[in-house]
Protein backbone atom coordinates (compact mmCIF):
# COMPACT_ATOMS: atom_id res chain seq x y z
CA UNK A 1 0.00 0.00 0.00
CA UNK A 2 2.89 2.38 0.75
CA UNK A 3 4.31 1.96 -2.75
CA UNK A 4 0.90 2.42 -4.37
CA UNK A 5 0.40 5.65 -2.44
CA UNK A 6 3.92 6.78 -3.31
CA UNK A 7 3.24 6.30 -7.00
CA UNK A 8 -0.15 7.96 -6.82
CA UNK A 9 1.19 11.03 -5.06
CA UNK A 10 4.29 11.30 -7.21
CA UNK A 11 2.31 13.00 -9.99
CA UNK A 12 0.20 15.30 -7.83
CA UNK A 13 2.42 18.31 -8.49
CA UNK A 14 1.78 18.01 -12.22
CA UNK A 15 -1.92 17.30 -11.77
CA UNK A 16 -2.44 20.26 -9.45
CA UNK A 17 0.14 22.49 -11.15
CA UNK A 18 1.89 23.28 -7.88
CA UNK A 19 5.08 22.28 -6.12
CA UNK A 20 5.02 18.81 -4.59
CA UNK A 21 6.30 20.13 -1.27
CA UNK A 22 3.24 22.39 -1.10
CA UNK A 23 0.87 19.55 -2.00
CA UNK A 24 2.36 17.37 0.72
CA UNK A 25 1.88 20.08 3.35
CA UNK A 26 -1.87 19.59 2.92
CA UNK A 27 -1.86 15.81 3.32
CA UNK A 28 -1.38 13.78 6.47
CA UNK A 29 1.20 11.25 5.39
CA UNK A 30 3.73 8.85 6.86
CA UNK A 31 7.14 10.48 7.08
CA UNK A 32 8.87 7.74 5.05
CA UNK A 33 6.50 8.35 2.11
CA UNK A 34 6.89 12.13 2.33
CA UNK A 35 10.69 11.78 2.51
CA UNK A 36 10.76 9.42 -0.49
CA UNK A 37 8.64 11.81 -2.56
CA UNK A 38 10.89 14.72 -1.70
CA UNK A 39 14.09 12.85 -2.55
CA UNK A 40 15.10 11.63 0.89
CA UNK A 41 17.17 8.49 1.19
CA UNK A 42 15.15 5.47 2.29
CA UNK A 43 14.07 2.12 0.86
CA UNK A 44 10.87 3.55 -0.64
CA UNK A 45 12.94 6.12 -2.51
CA UNK A 46 15.26 3.40 -3.82
CA UNK A 47 12.27 1.49 -5.19
CA UNK A 48 10.77 4.68 -6.59
CA UNK A 49 14.06 5.50 -8.32
CA UNK A 50 14.05 2.01 -9.86
CA UNK A 51 10.59 2.64 -11.31
CA UNK A 52 11.64 6.05 -12.61
CA UNK A 53 14.68 4.52 -14.31
CA UNK A 54 12.38 1.96 -15.96
CA UNK A 55 10.01 4.68 -17.17
CA UNK A 56 12.90 6.69 -18.61
CA UNK A 57 14.60 3.70 -20.22
CA UNK A 58 17.81 4.17 -18.24
CA UNK A 59 18.71 0.49 -18.43
CA UNK A 60 22.16 0.75 -16.91
CA UNK A 61 20.63 2.42 -13.88
CA UNK A 62 17.81 -0.13 -13.83
CA UNK A 63 20.36 -2.93 -13.65
CA UNK A 64 22.37 -1.20 -10.94
CA UNK A 65 19.34 -0.29 -8.83
CA UNK A 66 17.73 -3.71 -9.27
CA UNK A 67 20.92 -5.42 -8.13
CA UNK A 68 21.14 -3.15 -5.10
CA UNK A 69 17.56 -4.10 -4.18
CA UNK A 70 18.06 -7.82 -5.00
CA UNK A 71 15.39 -7.60 -7.70
CA UNK A 72 15.50 -9.59 -10.93
CA UNK A 73 15.79 -6.84 -13.56
CA UNK A 74 14.29 -9.17 -16.17
CA UNK A 75 11.01 -9.32 -14.28
CA UNK A 76 10.55 -5.55 -14.23
CA UNK A 77 9.26 -4.91 -17.76
CA UNK A 78 6.35 -7.37 -17.56
CA UNK A 79 5.42 -6.06 -14.11
CA UNK A 80 5.65 -2.46 -15.26
CA UNK A 81 3.41 -3.09 -18.28
CA UNK A 82 0.93 -4.97 -16.11
CA UNK A 83 0.75 -1.96 -13.79
CA UNK A 84 0.32 0.45 -16.72
CA UNK A 85 -2.48 -1.69 -18.17
CA UNK A 86 -4.19 -1.83 -14.78
CA UNK A 87 -3.97 1.95 -14.41
CA UNK A 88 -5.31 2.54 -17.92
CA UNK A 89 -8.21 0.17 -17.26
CA UNK A 90 -8.96 1.88 -13.97
CA UNK A 91 -8.95 5.35 -15.54
CA UNK A 92 -11.02 4.42 -18.59
CA UNK A 93 -14.37 6.15 -18.59
CA UNK A 94 -17.14 3.69 -19.26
Amino acid sequence: MRLFLLGLLSAMDAILDTRLVDVLKEIKLREEIRDALLGGENQLREIFDLVLHCERGCWTEVGRQAAALSVDAGSLSPLYFEAVNWAEGTLTIR
